[in-house]
């Protein structure tokens, strides 16, 4: 169909955002263990996929603290910005680096707290200015599953592709025969959350 988006991703001109994977949400976010365990996954992919892996943390002086120590962020340690807005590129330095690299950028993955939130909001934004935006279904969340679901649903209204992490790996490969298809296939393929979260996804 003519005008229709096929979200088709590629190596070199995707982005990932990591969004407020912080210490104490672990408190209160549904399924925090297991969009943890996602996070690292994109992650630890990124980081052998050479994929921009662009990071936020909420009022990281406040309560809430750091990134989790799970998550490997040591490759992109320059590219963790605090902010205190409800969307990452409210975030002024966050906002500023993403958009010097755009130019080449046509698609962003999203992964992280909240999904009715700063994920929401953020994949909004990232619309409005033309990017294909794909949200990790199996790694975000929020403090109630209902409130992930729908927010889930309002977003692909809005022109958001929903995938899971899985998915949007290999598909980013695309060919058998890369060098690191195999490293990046058995990250991928790892068994996925198991509590609820993928058959929670809002039909």
């Amino acid at each position: 169909m003519a005008g229709t988006r096929s979200g088709k991703l590629f190596l070199d001109s995707t982005v990932f955002f990591m969004c407020d994977m912080q210490e104490d949400f672990r408190r209160f976010i549904a399924y925090f263990p297991d969009i943890t365990t996602v996070a690292k996954r994109m992650v630890d992919s990124a980081k052998i996929l050479d994929i921009p892996v662009l990071a936020t943390e909420h009022n990281p002086q406040g309560p809430l603290g750091p990134t989790v120590e799970d998550i490997d962020t040591s490759f992109f340690k320059n590219y963790i910005f605090p902010k205190h807005t409800l969307s990452m590129l409210g975030c002024e330095g966050f906002a500023n680096k993403f958009h010097k690299m755009s130019k080449n950028v046509k698609a962003v993955v999203l992964f992280g707290v909240m999904a009715d939130i700063c994920i929401f909001n953020t994949s909004l934004d990232l619309v409005d200015e033309g990017f294909d935006v794909h949200v990790v279904a199996d790694g975000v969340s929020s403090k109630h599953n209902c409130e992930r679901m729908i927010a889930l649903e309002r977003l692909r209204q809005s022109g958001v592709f929903v995938s899971t992490s899985k998915s949007i790996l290999l598909h980013l490969m695309k060919d058998t025969s890369l060098p690191f298809y195999e490293e990046v296939r058995l990250l991928a393929n790892n068994a996925p959350p198991d509590q609820g979260l993928i058959n929670a996804l809002g039909q």
